[in-house]
Order: C-alpha cells, then sequence, then structure tokens
C-alpha cells in the first residue's frame, strides 16, 4: 500500500534492531504520515496533568 508517496516497505526499510535512519525524525512527509495516521486518529495519553504543574515540566 503506498501512503502519501511512501510504501510500508520503504518505512520498514528505515528501522533496524537497535537503530533507526536519521530520516524517521527529520523528513517532513513521515511527520505529515505520523500526523494523519497516529495522531488525529486518536488521543494519545501520555500522563496526568497534575504530574506537569509548571509550563516547562515534563514526565519521563
Amino acid at each position: 500500500t503506498v501512503i502519501m508517496n511512501y510504501d510500508k516497505e520503504y518505512i520498514a526499510s528505515l528501522i533496524k534492531p537497535g537503530q533507526v535512519h536519521r530520516s524517521i525524525y527529520t523528513d517532513p512527509l513521515l511527520f505529515d504520515l505520523e500526523m494523519e495516521k497516529i495522531f488525529k486518529v486518536a488521543w494519545n495519553y501520555v500522563g496526568h496533568e497534575s504530574q506537569v504543574p509548571a509550563q516547562g515540566d515534563f514526565i519521563t
């Protein structure tokens, strides 16, 4: 299946055990694909607001 000019085999080739190709982080089309297929589909819970009470706080 071709998704936004990338096929699943190409995307899979960017990920190896213990290693991820840098384009996973820098390719704007892959970013758009993630936004469309992951983040626009459903809520992605990462923590509770009480865990980040102040601006700039983060959860590890």
